[in-house]
């Protein structure tokens, strides 16, 4: 049996939470999510479990504390991260975003 898909959803708003979790409850795809509310939590979850590395990220584009581009660089720029596939999304409406 294949195992699961590990994800990490980082996400300053609750509701973008709760929309992700249900969309994958949708999809036949076995999952293993874990949610963060900043891109602070990601950075400091990613560089204490480098044994349990997620398969995805998923990225929200503006958030406090610190920001999807600003997470990207420090992923992309660590030897142990960089390979981790980085998906930066923003419900924004700003047309330059």
């Amino acid at each position: 049996m294949n195992s699961a898909l590990k994800i990490i959803f980082t996400d300053d708003d609750e509701d973008d939470h709760f929309i992700f979790k249900k969309v994958l409850e949708e999809i036949p795809v076995h999952t293993n999510l874990r949610c963060l509310n900043n891109g602070q939590a990601l950075m400091q979850y990613l560089l204490q479990h480098t044994e349990r590395l997620p398969d995805v990220i998923f990225l929200d584009l503006n958030m406090p504390r610190k920001n999807g581009p600003d997470c990207l660089i420090e992923i992309k720029g660590n030897d142990k991260l960089k390979h981790i596939p980085v998906v930066i999304y923003s419900t924004a409406f700003h047309k330059d975003i």
